[in-house]
């Protein structure tokens, strides 16, 4: 029997990546918490598969199950380390909304004001924050917006 080489995996690797293109993964780059596979890009691993669960909803849970006040990301298009903290959780049976609220810790931490001991002046400015809101309204049985 031949050990499995990388040529050999490339028509699997093809047709699994056709599978998750154009499909939302949950991601840390994005205040609410999805992007979108292009075709451009490799497939995810199965750890970036989606779960079913929205990144907000992950949030909320780790947040009101595990008492974690904000959940920490690495960013790097915010340059570093953000803290995401979901604000608003409201829905029904069949729908719900979410805002998240992103604090760029490490900018915020790299600034001259804050290695001065002025942190207040660094957190007052609203280019340390991103709102991001997240919805989903379920129309029919199998129909979800």
């Amino acid at each position: 029997m031949r050990p499995l080489t990388q040529r050999a995996m490339e028509p699997t690797k093809a047709s699994f990546a056709t599978t998750q293109w154009d499909q939302e993964v949950e991601s840390a780059t994005a205040p609410d918490g999805h992007v979108r596979v292009h075709q451009s890009q490799a497939a995810p691993f199965s750890v970036g598969l989606p779960s079913g669960l929205a990144r907000s909803q992950q949030l909320y849970m780790m947040q009101r199950f595990l008492n974690i006040p904000a959940t920490p990301s690495y960013v790097a298009k915010d340059d570093g380390l953000v803290l995401d903290r979901v604000v608003v959780n409201v829905g029904g049976r069949s729908w719900w909304q979410t805002l998240t609220l992103r604090l760029r810790a490490q900018r915020a931490w790299n600034t001259q004001e804050f290695s001065k001991g002025k942190p207040h002046q660094v957190l007052g400015d609203p280019s340390m924050y991103a709102l991001g809101g997240r919805f989903r309204v379920g129309v029919g049985a199998h129909t979800v917006l």
